[in-house]
């Protein structure tokens, strides 16, 4: 675990729970807005780029919270690449202030935590959010709970899953 701890460490950006919250104070000081976006992020690609920026230019300081492996469930030999690195590369991107690892099943515990000004989730959850049986409505309901807002963004034009299965396929 040390050694996986002192790996993280190799971006400033990706930051443990505690340290996360130590770095928004000042945010939180000086009445900055926090956006979150939350997700698995496995096999970063333009639509993410895409998303992340669009997330950005609605706030002040964007933090990306990454899903831990064990709870990632988009099926058989998921996550392609480990937590660490989608976390070094999400931290590498200049529109992502901050980087963290979730280690929970779901991200009611990060919201909870970070407790964000604005949500950010794709435009392909839009048929879910209003539904009171999805994650997603919990995450929305959670969210707003703390003064927060959801936001839909529609940039995401590929996923990590259907690229991954053209690989496959091929």
């Amino acid at each position: 675990m040390a050694k996986e701890l002192g790996y993280i460490k190799s971006n400033s950006k990706v930051l443990e729970t505690i340290k996360l919250n130590l770095a928004l104070k000042k945010s939180r000081d000086n009445n900055e807005i926090i956006g979150l976006c939350h997700g698995c992020f496995d096999v970063l690609h333009a639509g993410h780029i895409r998303y992340f920026e669009a997330a950005r230019n609605l706030c002040d300081v964007l933090i990306v919270t990454i899903t831990a492996d064990k709870y990632v469930n988009k099926g058989k030999d998921r996550p392609v690449i480990h937590q660490h690195d989608r976390a070094l590369l999400v931290g590498a991107l200049s529109c992502v202030d901050y980087v963290s690892i979730s280690y929970f099943s779901s991200a009611e515990v990060v919201i909870k935590n970070i407790q964000p000004a604005l949500y950010f989730k794709g435009a392909d959850y839009a048929d879910t959010i209003n539904n009171p049986n999805s994650a997603i409505y919990k995450e929305k309901v959670l969210v707003e709970n703390f003064g927060g807002k959801c936001c839909l963004i529609d940039e995401l034009r590929d996923s990590s899953s259907a690229i991954i299965e053209r690989i496959r396929s091929s």
